[in-house]
């Protein structure tokens, strides 16, 4: 599956339609860079997969279970503490770009509610699963220090800082004849290429699914 921008827009409406007012019963993390999210709704329990390998980030809702390791890693640990119990009232996606947000709520002291996000960079080699409460980093699956990059740490503690905005047309927005106009202008082997320049969140496949033959 081409997992570019517009296959996480359709995923993002699918885990609207079925997770959001879903309540977190169960965190996993069977491997280094997966967790697998048990929530309870009004149609049932349901799983979401979701996976930041550097070679292949997905999310998507499973019926499978996958075994875990005796003793849960840190990370999977924090998200239990901070998450568990808590309602999906929102899902959202970053423009076209592969970035995910869950926002929950939870309830605090004196019955205060709390609403923390969980974000999924599915972006490729930096892909990563961030954890923040008023847009403060409380923990992330993979740390980045300043060595590391210059643009933003990923650090517990530190402003989240989200990754910059890919530019180009946005497909499900934009004027379809602005995408043709500027798709034309461009210099480029064929139209496809010309097409993927000019928009965003537009992958290969996707592209030739679209393109008449």
């Amino acid at each position: 599956m081409a997992f570019d921008g517009i296959t996480v827009a359709a995923v993002v409406q699918e885990l609207e339609h079925t997770l959001v007012g879903g309540r977190i019963s169960k965190i996993a993390q069977p491997e280094n860079d997966e967790l697998l999210l048990t929530i309870k709704g009004n149609e049932g329990q349901k799983r979401l997969y979701i996976s930041a390998s550097a070679s292949l980030p997905l999310i998507y809702l499973t019926n499978e279970n996958k075994p875990s390791p005796m003793t849960a890693p840190g990370f999977c640990m924090l998200l239990r503490k901070h998450l568990e119990e808590g309602r999906i009232t929102k899902i959202s996606q970053s423009g076209l770009d592969r970035i995910i947000t869950l926002e929950i709520d939870l309830l605090g002291a004196s019955s205060k509610i709390i609403t923390k996000k969980l974000i999924f960079e599915l972006t490729g080699k930096n892909s990563n699963i961030i954890l923040t409460q008023d847009d403060v980093i409380i923990d992330s699956l993979k740390h980045v220090s300043a060595a590391q990059s210059s643009y933003r740490t990923i650090l517990p503690g530190k402003a989240y800082i989200a990754p910059p905005p890919q530019e180009g047309l946005n497909l499900l927005t934009d004027d379809p004849a602005k995408i043709v106009q500027t798709a034309n202008s461009l210099p480029a082997a064929n139209f496809a290429k010309a097409f993927i320049s000019a928009t965003t969140g537009v992958g290969k496949m996707t592209t030739l699914e679209l393109l008449p033959a």
